[in-house]
């Protein structure tokens, strides 16, 4: 799990350019992470819908990066249980919206605390 993490802010540096990346020494990652319920791909125009108008968020999709090979669950809560531990959500505990099959295992290691050591 932490190789994910790793991994994931080795690509960060790595898609800075050195300018960038001397002006951000020594400051935290700034990081918004945007999730979506109940839309998909052909939901935005920026993602080719002809009829949907969505000005800002084309705009605020051309000044991202983003991650598009990611599988989702049926349901909202192990979905972001997957990407804030980068585990599956069956190994933290994570299986459904209902039950507290919501609540994530107290002993998963999530990319917001990781970051704090940053």
């Amino acid at each position: 799990m932490r190789v994910c993490y790793l991994l994931f802010l080795l690509f960060l540096t790595h898609s800075l350019s050195a300018t960038e990346i001397t002006s951000l020494q020594g400051s935290k990652p700034n990081i918004i992470l945007v999730m979506t319920d109940d839309q998909g791909m052909g939901d935005l125009s920026c993602m080719g819908n002809e009829v949907l108008r969505t000005p800002h968020i084309d705009k605020f999709y051309s000044m991202s990066t983003r991650f598009t090979d990611f599988h989702v669950s049926p349901t909202c809560a192990p979905t972001r249980s997957a990407i804030f531990s980068g585990r599956h959500e069956f190994r933290n505990g994570v299986t459904h919206t209902v039950k507290e099959r919501e609540r994530m295992a107290l002993s998963t290691t999530t990319f917001p605390q990781l970051l704090r050591t940053v």
